[in-house]
């Protein structure tokens, strides 16, 4: 290769790279780069945001190092500075932390021995003596020694045990968070201060006096109603998974299973209804809404032969939808019949459970 082609080349690669690191570039420069030379331009100046703004036009002097002098000469400066650096102390500590920590999981430092073990044993009694003046109040200082002391015993029982005592000691806050979310969730519903309880107390009221009202023949219709939907539900899974069925988008196998899971709310549902009527009703109701379909389906000319396990998927989600559906539809039903005797005189109450 000659010498013109590479160069030509190395400038096209370099024109490639700087066109794929232009944004961060132009990035850099606008929001860093300028704003950083500007400030250090406006700080030798007489610059004040009350005076040089569009509604004065107070001209702009070079002032020296009379900013700096100011600045080194405020009484709190240094309180300030002073500050920034303790907070900017968290970095360095921070990343020694985290490397002597990856130390501690990672390494076997265990020696176990008698006199390690007697080690621990003192620097716990040493411990719980310390612990002792903290809560009686010895201040500051017994804090600092209870701290250390946690901190040795750490130590000497990493010495003694091996690494299995710090990664016990990491995996800690696993079983610390499930207890907060346990108390945390405890409190939301306690049944007299919890804020859930407080919040459905109103509209309980409200349901009570509602359903007091209106007399209870009406209130339990919703079963009928509820019943009815569900068979409703019940014709129409049936009948798309036919359609499917006969349009060759659904084989045999999709057809059985999903017809299975929407007939799984009625059968399993029978067993809940305390009212022979309304059982009555559900059978007649699902037989015509299964056997209308099939027999549409039997009576039309089905010209695609689709493999038995084509569109599982697909009839699986859609009949799982339906039956989520129709459970529902149960729920509500069972809510309405029973919903007089559950208001009652007392009218109805948040639970804990």
């Amino acid at each position: 290769m000659s010498t013109a082609s590479h160069r030509k080349r190395a400038r096209r690669e370099l024109a490639t790279g700087l066109l794929f690191l232009g944004p961060n570039i132009l990035g850099f420069l606008a929001f860093t780069f300028l704003p950083l030379l500007l400030s250090l331009a406006l700080a030798f100046s007489n610059w004040d945001l009350r005076l040089h703004n569009m509604f004065r036009d107070e001209p702009l002097r070079f002032v020296g190092l009379d900013n700096f002098t100011r600045l080194f000469t405020a009484p709190d400066f240094w309180r300030y500075l002073g500050n920034t650096l303790f907070l900017m102390m968290a970095l360095p500590f921070g990343i020694a932390g985290s490397l002597f920590a990856a130390v501690l999981l990672s390494q076997d430092l265990s020696a176990g021995s008698r006199r390690n073990r007697l080690l621990l044993f003192i620097g716990a009694l040493m411990l719980a003596g310390v612990g002792g003046l903290a809560l009686l109040g010895a201040g500051a200082a017994a804090m600092t020694m209870l701290l250390g002391g946690v901190v040795g015993l750490i130590l000497v029982g990493g010495v003694a045990g091996g690494s299995t005592v710090y990664r016990t000691l990491f995996y800690m806050p696993h079983f610390t968070a499930g207890v907060a979310t346990f108390i945390l969730w405890k409190k939301l519903y306690s049944p007299y201060s919890g804020p859930i309880n407080v919040f459905l107390t109103p509209v309980l009221d409200g349901v009570g006096q509602a359903v007091n009202a209106v007399p209870a023949p009406i209130v339990q219709a919703g079963l009928w109603i509820a019943l009815l939907l569900l068979i409703a539900l019940l014709g129409f899974g049936v009948s798309r998974l036919c359609a499917w069925w006969h349009e060759g988008e659904v084989g045999v196998g999709g057809l059985i299973i999903g017809m299975l899971f929407l007939l799984l709310p009625v059968l399993s549902g029978f067993s809940w209804l305390s009212v022979k009527a309304a059982g009555i009703v559900l059978l007649c109701g699902a037989a015509v809404a299964i056997a209308v379909p099939l027999i549409r389906l039997l009576a039309a000319d089905h010209s695609f032969n689709a493999p038995a396990g084509e569109g599982l998927g697909s009839a699986l989600i859609f009949s799982v939808l339906l039956m989520v559906g129709q459970f529902v539809l149960w729920g509500l039903s069972a809510v309405m019949h029973n919903l007089p005797a559950m208001v009652g005189d007392g009218g109805l109450e948040p639970r804990t459970g």
